[in-house]
């Protein structure tokens, strides 16, 4: 992440890892405390991307596909690709809240 990206207040300074700030924009997005979010990819003509749409698992036992325009505006795709690697075909990223944190697979 760049320097004044991540000192900007909207990154969360003190620094906030990926995971805790996509958690945090679809838990705003939502209104619902968030326990999972899958990420698949979509084929576009330049390559395979994250998909704008992702998959959210609620701790209220509830569950939605919910569109979200930070991967559609490849917001947050540097530093999943980090996470990742190259996003391929049937690629899945899950960001999950668990007792010790949050954690990627």
């Amino acid at each position: 992440m760049p320097t004044c990206t991540a000192l900007d207040q909207a990154a969360g300074f003190p620094f906030r890892s990926v995971q805790e700030r996509i958690l945090a924009e679809l838990e705003e997005q939502t209104g619902k405390t968030i326990r999972t979010i899958t990420i698949t990819t979509e084929e576009y003509d330049n390559g395979y991307f994250p998909a704008s749409s992702v998959e959210v698992d609620y701790t209220d036992g509830d569950s939605d596909e919910v569109y979200f325009d930070a991967l559609e505006d490849g917001e947050y795709l540097d530093e999943l690709t980090e996470i990742q690697g190259q996003f391929g075909h049937h690629t899945t990223l899950t960001i999950r809240r668990t007792a010790t944190g949050i954690t990627t697979d």
